[in-house]
């Protein structure tokens, strides 16, 4: 019975609210809605209601205040700092759409996820809307070579919701992304949270007995912890009734008498003892039953912890895996060095003794003078022969097969390259790919093949 009787209730209500606010539905609608696109150096978030007149006769639209609630991290939903400005009343003609803009002025618009409460007014008639936003972007986490190359086209997660991923991870402003409902930056939590109000119940002229601590977002009580007279009289009073009271011992300060001055040596001098530092002991040998009482020369012997002795041993195998791969650079270098450098060049020069070798000017490529020059010093031209086919890399190489002949031969200021002119092109090509020969070689050559 009392479930038909709800339901019948929930029924008779639709009905009640579709009979009258249906007139205010026809009166207006929101055509459109939204906000507008933004980026990291925007200024402000800027909503917008496309607002259609459906009446008959010009309606003037005004607008309550916006309550807008975004989620700042999972379970913490801030109602507050969001406090839009703008929804100035506004003239629409018949049949007419006219926009109704709010701004909310930050300069953290990212990474905001909510939405907003409009309330658009037309006489004693109320419309709400609601509009929903989303700010973020997606994020690409950096990987470790492209941090080293300082290239990757995304930025970097931060631990703390209140630090900036784009600007290295540093705190945000407080004030300013929180519009001052959240002003103080807790480092442990990374986040902004309410600076706490601190209230002290006094008359006038009296002195506050609470203080606000910046630094720790605290109230701290400004009364000391000494007690008056009254309060002494009150607990030696309660001590002496007390039925502990016959088993108490009265003492007495005793300063020292002309104390021995210590050395603590690697230690911290604390009462009539050291403490030593980490790593470091007292040697009692030369004590007498190593009574403290004796000892004066405090922290003085090396300790090497199993702590210690596991991070030398560690150094030490770090050192010697360095030196043996820098020795591995080295050795590797230098038979880089002979095979293409040293070895190249002596080979050459036993096979063309008489040919000096000149300095790099003399083979530049910007003298124009010995582009094409031959080998001149021999009685025949000097030709070379293709051992050794050879396809191009780059433009101004030529394409050898093997077989062919290649005149005009020159040494060039590149490594292990020569330049030739062959089937009339003149071009760079490996001097390892050739056989330098004279006529008589070249006819011996063909011969033989």
């Amino acid at each position: 019975m009392s479930r038909v009787f709800r339901h019948n209730d929930i029924l008779l209500l639709f009905v009640v609210n579709l009979i009258f606010l249906h007139p205010a539905l026809s009166i207006i609608h929101v055509e459109d809605s939204g906000v507008l696109p933004v980026n990291a150096d925007s200024y402000a978030l800027q909503f917008y209601l496309a607002v259609a007149n459906d009446a008959g006769r010009k309606l003037t639209v005004s607008s309550g205040k916006p309550r807008c609630c975004w989620e700042v991290e999972r379970g913490d939903l801030d109602c507050q700092s969001m406090v839009l400005i703008g929804g100035n009343e506004v003239i629409i003609h018949p049949k007419k759409v006219h926009n109704i803009s709010f701004l909310f002025p930050t300069t953290y618009p990212m990474d905001r996820v909510g939405k907003c409460h409009f309330l658009l007014k037309v006489n004693k008639q109320k419309v709400q809307h609601i509009v929903l936003f989303n700010t973020t972007e997606p994020r690409k986490e950096i990987g470790w070579k492209q941090a080293l190359t300082g290239f990757g086209g995304g930025f970097s997660t931060c631990k703390g919701v209140d630090l900036d991923p784009r600007n290295e991870c540093k705190p945000v402003d407080c004030l300013e992304k929180y519009n001052g409902f959240r002003s103080f930056f807790d480092k442990e939590r990374g986040k902004c949270i309410p600076v706490h109000n601190c209230y002290t119940k006094m008359k006038d002229k009296e002195v506050p007995e609470i203080a606000f601590d910046k630094d720790h977002n605290e109230c701290k009580s400004l009364i000391g912890d000494k007690l008056t007279d009254k309060q002494k009289k009150f607990l030696l009073d309660r001590s002496d009734h007390s039925s502990l009271a016959k088993k108490r011992v009265n003492l007495e300060d005793i300063k020292e008498i002309n104390p021995v001055p210590l050395n603590c040596n690697h230690g911290q001098h604390v009462g009539s003892t050291c403490v030593c530092d980490d790593g470091w002991g007292t040697d009692t040998s030369v004590v007498a039953s190593g009574d403290e009482r004796y000892i004066f020369n405090w922290c003085n012997k090396r300790i090497l912890t199993p702590f210690s002795v596991s991070l030398q041993i560690q150094t030490i195998m770090l050192m010697t895996g360095l030196g043996l791969i820098s020795f591995s650079l080295f050795i590797g270098w230098i038979i880089i060095v002979w095979g293409c450098f040293i070895v190249p060049s002596n080979s050459l020069a036993n096979e063309h003794p008489g040919e000096q070798t000149g300095s790099e000017e003399d083979f530049s490529e910007d003298s124009s003078s010995s582009d094409f020059s031959s080998f001149s010093d021999s009685a025949q031209p000097r030709f070379g022969i293709v051992t050794k086919s050879y396809e191009p890399r780059n433009d101004d190489e030529l394409r050898l097969l093997k077989g062919q002949r290649i005149r005009k031969l020159q040494y060039t200021n590149r490594d292990g390259m020569m330049k030739g002119e062959l089937k009339r092109k003149v071009g760079y090509f490996p001097l390892r790919n050739i056989k330098i020969a004279e006529q008589d070689d070249y006819e011996n050559y063909h011969s033989s093949d």
